[in-house]
């Protein structure tokens, strides 16, 4: 086996794990490439106790790394701590979780020589049980015979890339059941990260494949998943901004709504001081006229008095002139019925008085209750005015933040399309390698179609040798017994010929 790394960086070597290590043929080839430490797995309990023993005998003179073996399957599903059916094959090199059915054709001695369970171990369960460090180049080498796609699918993308290089045994022509084509493990690898360097045909049953990390490919992937980022964060920008945007045209509407509620306030409060002026102008009148009305009533005081001294004097004319009392009571009913009179006026005149009073008196809460709401008025005034700063000083902010996004988008936009270039050169070495591979492909087929005829031609020819010599051991058998019945029939033939 060709050295799975670079020797002159031996520091970035790591941790090599190798399934289906059998009897550990490949253990002194390993040992010279470098690794820090060795994990072999092998489920056949005989096979793994001389692995065990080989392990024993070569720690003992090896100082370079550590090597370790488990008696366990690489199991083909999730599960952990799962036994699974194992088929034992004669010779064992054939066993595997799959039956080989196919290979029967092929090998028509080959047999199942025992089934037994086998204790299995998760790739998840043997990353963490192996304890890989993702810093150092590590190695995977899978011989799992007709496995090997259904433990590759189960395996974590991120587990499998702290491999740097990934053998893979594969059957030919599927053999074991339930196994998929090649095309389809080199795509499924080309999927989790690794790209095809090497292919090799083992025998006429197996094929071994190399595969590399594909740093390019993990990097442009990389790239593609923060462009994606980027693109997602821009699209959640823009629409922060545009909610934004409506947010501040909401906020906008609403301050010019509060601005010409504070016109139509402002116009209100000069309605309602034009009204105080008129109440002001209306309360001073009513004053004049009350000022009036009680000057009346004073005078009509003093002429009430003097009405009254005017009846004293009456009465005291009448005690006098008895002989004019007729003439006189007429007269005194006369100012009975004006003092009467006066008294009314008066009373109406004082009730009046008192009723402009109060009518004075609600007139100037009403003024001062529209001083009090003009008063708060300006100040809403002043606060609405203090907002709209605000929202402008926003809005010049949201400006500056969304010219910066818009120049971030563009330079995303650039590395995208120099990432699309890159993609679209890629797509054509892929395209070029596809056609490739196909070619490779029809070689092959045509290949095996002639090993088919010169197998077919070899086994001819082996039952022709098979035919001669049986009848040459018939021959000989034949000639023993004349040799020993008949000898001097060989003598004369020996002196004919001589």
């Amino acid at each position: 086996m060709n050295a799975f790394f670079d020797k002159n960086n031996k520091n970035e070597i790591g941790k090599l794990i190798h399934v289906g290590a059998g009897s550990g043929l490949e253990l002194n080839d390993y040992v010279t490439q470098s690794f820090t430490e060795i994990l072999l797995l092998e489920p056949i309990p005989k096979v793994f106790k001389q692995l065990d023993s080989k392990l024993d005998k070569l720690n003992e003179i090896n100082v370079q790394c550590n090597i370790s073996a488990l008696n366990i399957a690489l199991s083909s599903s999730t599960n952990t701590s799962k036994e699974e059916v194992f088929y034992i094959t004669l010779p064992n090199r054939y066993s595997s979780l799959h039956k080989a059915g196919k290979l029967k054709t092929l090998f028509q001695n080959l047999k199942t020589e025992q089934e037994i369970t086998v204790n299995t171990l998760s790739f998840s369960d043997l990353i963490k049980k192996s304890g890989i460090d993702k810093t150092k180049k590590n190695a995977l080498v899978l011989q799992v015979n007709g496995a090997e796609f259904d433990v590759l699918t189960q395996a974590k993308t991120d587990e499998l890339m702290m491999f740097s290089s990934v053998v893979i045994q594969h059957s030919n022509s599927q053999y074991f059941e339930n196994t998929k084509a090649s095309t389809d493990l080199i795509a499924l690898m080309k999927s989790k990260g690794f790209q095809l360097t090497v292919k090799t045909e083992n025998d006429v049953v197996f094929s071994s494949f190399i595969f590399r990390k594909d740093e390019k490919a993990l990097k442009l992937k990389a790239l593609t998943e923060k462009s994606k980022t980027q693109t997602a964060r821009i699209t959640e920008l823009e629409s922060k901004l545009k909610s934004s945007n409506e947010a501040k045209n909401s906020e906008t509407n609403k301050a010019n709504t509060s601005a010409e509620q504070s016109k139509i306030q402002v116009v209100r409060i000069g309605e309602l001081e034009e009204q105080l002026k008129a109440s002001n102008e209306a309360k001073s009148s009513e004053t004049n006229k009350a000022n009036t009305s009680a000057e009346q009533s004073k005078i009509q005081a003093v002429r009430i008095v003097e009405l009254v001294n005017q009846l004293k004097a009456s009465n005291e004319a009448k005690t006098n002139e008895t002989n004019k009392a007729n003439t006189s009571e007429e007269h005194n009913k006369t100012q009975t019925a004006r003092i009467v009179e006066l008294e009314n006026q008066l009373k109406a005149s004082n009730e009046a008085k008192a009723n402009s009073d109060a009518k004075a008196n609600d007139k100037q809460k009403l003024a001062e209750q529209l001083i009090a709401q003009k008063g708060e008025l300006i100040e809403s005034h002043k606060s609405e005015l203090k907002l709209n700063s605000e929202q402008e000083l926003l809005l010049s902010e949201q400006k500056a933040e969304h010219k910066k996004n818009k120049e971030w988008a563009e330079s995303l936009n650039r590395q995208l399309k120099k990432l699309e270039l890159v993609y679209a050169e890629k797509l054509r070495s892929a395209d070029l390698s596809q056609k490739m591979l196909a070619k490779s492909m029809v070689d092959l087929d045509s290949l095996r179609e002639q090993y088919s005829k010169k197998l077919t031609s070899e086994n001819n020819l082996m039952e022709l040798v098979k035919d001669l010599r049986e009848k040459l051991l018939i021959a000989s058998q034949y000639y023993f017994q004349l040799q020993q019945e008949h000898p001097e029939l060989l003598l004369d033939s020996s002196s004919e010929n001589k």
